[in-house]
């Protein structure tokens, strides 16, 4: 299974550095995205590929270290392409 683990806060600097915080989280993340949302509202996307479930308990705390929004954790449903 792939998860995702999904945030948002504003600024671009304090986005890029819980991005690479994530990237040292236990499971480690496969991939680390960040985006900048393009609806005009200053935020930016902070995301981690997962394949087995994240510790949601250390993304709490990252989420609560930055002052961003609490992780959406999701299950990606297997796709065949």
């Amino acid at each position: 299974p792939t998860f995702t683990a999904l945030t948002t806060l504003p600024g671009k600097p304090q986005a890029e550095t819980l991005g690479a915080a994530m990237e040292h989280l236990v499971p480690e993340p496969t991939g680390v995205g960040v985006f900048e949302m393009e609806d005009g509202s200053g935020l930016w996307e902070i995301g981690g590929y997962f394949t087995e479930a994240p510790d949601e308990a250390a993304l709490a705390v990252l989420a609560a270290a930055f002052g961003a929004k609490e992780f959406a954790i999701s299950e990606l449903p297997e796709t065949d392409w």
